[in-house]
């Protein structure tokens, strides 16, 4: 009873508190500043409208790891956990959410004399949860690992996948005490030097992976797109050389999204017309179907380059693609333009491409858009972006900018972009939506304080309207309380059923989950937007143990979590 007292006050303490997000883009919220460099920043939502980043401390080769709630506090120690904690050189971290507010964040780990993948879940309390130094998700050693991605699964469970310069793409599912649940040897994709790729989720919980490699049966050795279908179980279904299209020269970069219809797009990077990139998609169903051509839509084939697509689902059984591009650039410069394409591979969107933000001083000869990022779709099936920024607006380095675009390629905020900071010395931004605001939160490694010398890690919100800071709070709607709340769930305890009341003031996204005290989620009672008013839900509680639960009461205002408990 001791344990669960603690848990529930820890819970209340941190929920309730409303914190300042920093309002100023010559401000933001530091989220470690030790000595050295802190870099190659990585995020993943935490579920209640905050974050979860995680990233290399340069002098030591160590991961650490941090979350910030929605109102801008750092819930876990002080500059953040170390997650890695072994000898050894740490590095290439990734991270996904574990479905129950925490995450599990991998690494490549040199700590044996070679590569391998390491991986540690930490909770939503920042305890870690597997052994001391993380537990090795690769089976075998890897000497030229040279990319690392991963993905949510099942609750608590995450799927890793890797590329090995030489021998090419390999994955491996690990379950929520992180045992590795397929191939004993790893489960090898690809059989060919692989140069890049991406991975998505199917609709039974397996796995979309796309990459780019050498095309041994078509056009002499030339690189095209592949594509493997990964089961929940660990079952390849399609053959080693299914091809996503075959066309002349080069065609790489692969990014995809899930479709909503049990498939995948993807976009890529294509040389099929000359020395200059162009950027392709295709839309491809779990038969293997390709449904945009038999060689891809083109989604911008203009002058000069398109490189680094990133693709992401319109929430509409299409796909947002964001790119870099050249067009109207002064030399080595570059845009950042956007393009939705519909289920059926029409361009929504002006012929190709939207200009998202261009430079703005035309006589500065360096990059002006470079690494751009896409959060998921906000509330209303449109975007937001964000990119690093060179001599803009009066910047000497580098600065940090983003906009949001509706649906229908309008964008919504200021016509070149607004400032998330103006700190001038920024890398490797990443970005996730703020749950249901419309907004976002973003992560970055910031050099204000050292220069080029020494990096920090900061973070910022960016609220739906543009500005930064904190989410609103109510509105004057006289009819429901001023502030969104959620009550005592009533009986309580309980056997078998009980009632959960809650208040919204301002029509926004809404959450009501219920979990077990592991942090596993056991039912969903409100996830989607809902009008102002006042609301009821029922759980039935017939299937489950006798015990406490927790529910956690998520608005566009704050995050409530409260207990209950059932007694049979």
């Amino acid at each position: 009873m001791k344990k669960l007292l603690l848990l529930v006050v820890f819970f209340g303490l941190s929920s309730t508190i409303f914190s300042q997000w920093s309002t100023d883009p010559n401000i933001n919220n530091s989220v470690s500043t030790a000595s050295g460099n802190q870099q190659n920043v990585a995020t993943c939502p935490d579920g209640a409208g905050g974050l979860i980043m995680t990233w290399v401390d340069v002098p030591t080769s160590k991961i650490y790891a941090q979350r910030v709630n929605a109102f801008g506090q750092a819930q876990w120690t002080t500059g953040g956990i170390n997650i890695s904690g072994n000898t050894g050189d740490h590095s290439m971290p990734c991270i996904t959410s574990d479905a129950g507010g925490g995450a599990i964040i991998g690494w490549r780990d040199s700590r044996n004399g070679s590569h391998d993948v390491y991986a540690q879940r930490v909770r939503v309390d920042g305890l870690l949860m597997w052994a001391a130094g993380g537990v090795r998700v690769s089976a075998v050693p890897y000497p030229n690992m040279t990319q690392l991605r991963c993905m949510g699964a099942e609750a608590g469970y995450a799927i890793f996948g890797w590329l090995n310069s030489a021998s090419g793409l390999y994955s491996q599912k690990v379950d929520a005490t992180g045992l590795r649940l397929w191939d004993a040897n790893d489960l090898r994709i690809s059989f060919f030097g692989t140069n890049s790729f991406d991975m998505c989720k199917d609709a039974a919980k397996g796995v979309y992976f796309a990459y780019s490699m050498p095309d041994t049966t078509a056009d002499g050795w030339e690189e095209d797109i592949f594509a493997q279908h990964v089961t929940l179980g660990g079952d390849t279904l399609w053959n080693i050389h299914h091809c996503i299209n075959h066309d002349t020269l080069t065609q790489y970069r692969p990014s995809m999204c899930e479709d909503q219809d049990y498939g995948f797009i993807v976009s890529w990077e294509d040389f099929r017309h000359d020395s200059h990139s162009d950027i392709y998609a295709q839309r491809v169903d779990s038969a293997r179907n390709k449904y945009w051509g038999s060689h891809g839509k083109a989604i911008c084939t203009t002058s000069d380059n398109q490189t680094r697509p990133y693709c992401i689902s319109d929430a509409h059984s299409g796909a947002h693609i964001v790119w870099l591009d050249d067009r109207s650039q002064p030399a080595a410069g570059h845009g950042l333009y956007g393009q939705n394409v519909n289920h059926n591979g029409q361009t929504q969107w002006t012929n190709n491409g939207k200009r998202i933000s261009y430079r703005v001083d035309g006589t500065v000869t360096a990059d002006g858009r470079f690494n751009p990022q896409v959060a998921a779709v906000d509330a209303l099936g449109g975007l937001i972006a964000c990119w690093i920024g060179y001599s803009d607006d009066g910047l000497t380095n580098y600065g940090l900018l983003a906009q949001r675009i509706d649906y229908y390629g309008s964008t919504m905020w200021s016509s070149n972009g607004v400032f998330v900071t103006t700190t001038d010395l920024v890398k490797g931004p990443s970005m996730v939506f703020d749950g249901g605001m419309s907004g976002c939160n973003v992560a970055w490694a910031d050099g204000r304080t050292f220069g080029s010398s020494g990096y920090d890690i900061y973070a910022q919100h960016i609220k739906s309207g543009s500005d930064l800071g904190n989410r609103p709070l109510s509105n004057n709607n006289n009819n429901v309380s001023k502030v969104s709340t959620v009550k005592q769930n009533y009986p309580n305890p309980f056997n078998p059923v009980t009632n959960i009341s809650f208040d919204i003031s301002t029509q926004g996204f809404v959450s009501l989950k219920i979990y077990d005290m592991t942090g596993r989620e056991v039912a969903v009672l409100a996830n989607g937007v809902y009008a102002p008013g006042q609301y009821s839900a029922t759980w039935d509680a017939s299937n489950f143990a006798t015990g406490a639960y927790l529910y956690k009461f998520i608005t566009n205002e704050k995050t409530e979590i409260k207990t209950m408990m059932l007694v049979k």
